[in-house]
């Protein structure tokens, strides 16, 4: 949990202020205003110390598709994340002006937690569905050390604001359930995510999505779990390719702006 859960909170403080323009605080369980760097000149968001108009509980321990933490599972419940919005600065700005424009973002990493084993797709996985699609401008974002595709240009990110600046830039992602695909859903980029058993969009999805996972909430695993690696096993580089595929056909038929 992070940066996700962060944006997430952000969707959610959002919808509290609904259309009355007010300062909303994301409290912490101990009903302490928070703050995080995702929520940076957004203007619905008080920082600690602000005057706000009302609050929303939203931190560690308080999340709205989390049911309950055992020390075997994350217990989930139905939930409907909201895409926050990122306000980015005039330096992030100019960088994602920098970036280029016509490209699919990639992200085949993850976390170095113990639960990322029932979440990761496989390495030769993500490069096959390079492989598979060369006519695609591949990006890979992230910091100087990230471990690079066969395929796939390298734009450096050292943080996440900047990943998400470039990010805001695609025509479409593809990434497993996590940090990346609710920034693209914060800029407004559609594409593909893998799910697999560990959780579904019935958890964390969003519409102009392609969510690929169990029809259940999922396991929530945190301990090695064989369904999770099945799972895993079923979803076909050359399947990514075709819901993919289908992301890039429908934002090429959306009508220019007038």
């Amino acid at each position: 949990m992070g940066w996700g859960d962060e944006l997430m909170a952000a969707g959610e403080a959002q919808a509290k202020a609904g259309e009355r323009h007010i300062k909303i605080a994301i409290l912490d369980t101990s009903g302490n205003p928070r703050w995080h760097d995702a929520w940076e000149n957004h203007p619905l968001i008080a920082r600690p110390g602000q005057a706000y108009q009302d609050s929303i509980t939203n931190g560690p321990g308080a999340r709205g598709y989390v049911d309950r933490l055992t020390t075997r599972a994350w217990i989930w419940r139905k939930y409907k994340p909201i895409p926050a919005k990122m306000y980015f600065s005039e330096a992030e700005k100019k960088f994602a002006e920098s970036v280029g424009s016509d490209f699919v973002v990639i992200e085949p990493s993850l976390k170095g937690k113990k639960e990322s084993i029932n979440r990761d797709w496989g390495w030769d996985r993500w490069q096959t569905l390079v492989h598979l699609m060369p006519e695609i401008q591949w990006v890979q974002l992230g910091p100087e050390d990230t471990k690079a595709l066969d395929g796939a240009r390298r734009i450096q990110t050292d943080t996440p604001r900047l990943m998400a600046a470039a990010l805001s830039k695609a025509r479409a992602f593809v990434s497993p359930e996590g940090g990346m695909h609710h920034t693209a859903a914060a800029v407004g980029v559609p594409g593909v995510v893998i799910h697999g058993h560990f959780n579904s969009a019935w958890v964390t999805g969003y519409p102009n999505m392609i969510h690929i996972s169990t029809q259940e909430l999922g396991c929530g695993s945190r301990i090695f779990c064989q369904a999770c690696r099945d799972a895993m096993e079923r979803i076909t580089p050359h399947a990514v390719a075709t819901s993919l595929n289908l992301i890039l056909d429908r934002e090429h038929a959306r009508p220019c702006d007038a």
